[in-house]
């Protein structure tokens, strides 16, 4: 996996380490991240900053894109940080609850998909928010549909 791109890392876990503060877990989508640089939890914007970087369970100066990453955090408590909130450099990634996309309706489900039905989209490690609503109205199986939902249950990032 390339290390090119803002440094985005979806919290996979999220604990307080007596005697250290907060770490989390998770395996970065893109860049490289450095001991002392400041990052952002998104959603709440809340900026912290790195006091130390392990990968796979050594102590390294910098974390990089596919490399599974421990962050140990000053700033921010253990229980502001939760799986599906992702790490990243401040000012890139935006909370958001309305999305839109194109899906393809497999050939397996055989009523295919209708306006309305509520639909489940896993972001990152999020557990999933469903939308709300979707439109264009209806996906034949076999066949794909651009949707567009408003998330209820938390907004993915």
């Amino acid at each position: 996996m390339p290390p090119e791109g803002i440094f985005r890392l979806p919290v996979q876990r999220s604990f307080l380490l007596e005697g250290h503060g907060t770490v989390v877990t998770g395996v970065p989508l893109a860049g490289r991240v450095s001991v002392g640089q400041t990052l952002e939890v998104v959603p709440g914007e809340r900026r912290c900053r790195v006091r130390a970087i392990q990968a796979y369970h050594r102590e390294v100066q910098e974390g990089r894109a596919g490399h599974r990453t421990a962050l140990k955090l000053s700033d921010v408590s253990w229980k502001e940080v939760r799986r599906g909130n992702v790490v990243a450099e401040p000012g890139f990634l935006e909370e958001m609850n309305l999305v839109e996309g194109r899906f393809a309706c497999l050939a397996r489900r055989p009523r295919g998909v209708v306006s309305n039905m509520p639909v489940r989209l896993h972001v990152g490690t999020a557990l999933g928010a469903e939308a709300s609503r979707a439109a264009p109205a209806d996906a034949e199986p076999d066949h794909e549909n651009t949707p567009s939902g408003e998330f209820q249950g938390g907004p993915p990032t």
